[in-house]
């Protein structure tokens, strides 16, 4: 038979599982907004809708020549 003890023994797991589990969840979802939002901002600010064309600047000179070959294939 169940009693209060047993009752509690089982429901204080079950609650700190459940909150632990949602705790998380929220964890995740936030980190994927903030990647989704830094992408989006980092691919907007390389990327010219009227050319479209990507520029990436480096130290290397690497940036005129993934431009030069983001024209060359659209």
């Amino acid at each position: 038979m169940l009693s209060p003890r047993n009752i509690v023994s089982v429901v204080v797991p079950v609650v700190l599982v459940v909150i632990t589990l949602s705790g998380t969840l929220a964890y995740f979802v936030l980190r994927h907004r903030r990647l989704q939002r830094s992408f989006s901002s980092f691919a907007n600010s390389h990327y010219d809708t009227r050319s479209g064309a990507a520029t990436f600047s480096g130290g290397d000179g690497l940036g005129k020549f993934i431009l030069f070959c983001a024209q060359a294939v659209a």
